[in-house]
């Protein structure tokens, strides 16, 4: 199993964290970059282990 980190999930939404934070807030200020943010973020913080 692959850790947390390597999941095309993970990879995609920190892509899409860092293109918003850096490029998009500057651009085009607004609603539609503030949500992404709030999609993209959560899952860059991984699960607790299993007990």
């Amino acid at each position: 199993m692959r850790s947390w980190a390597a999941q095309p999930g993970t990879t995609a939404g920190l892509v899409v964290l860092v293109v918003n934070d850096h490029l998009l807030k500057q651009t085009w200020p607004g609603l539609v970059t503030g949500k992404l943010s709030d999609f993209a973020g959560p899952p860059q913080a991984p699960l607790p282990p299993p007990s």
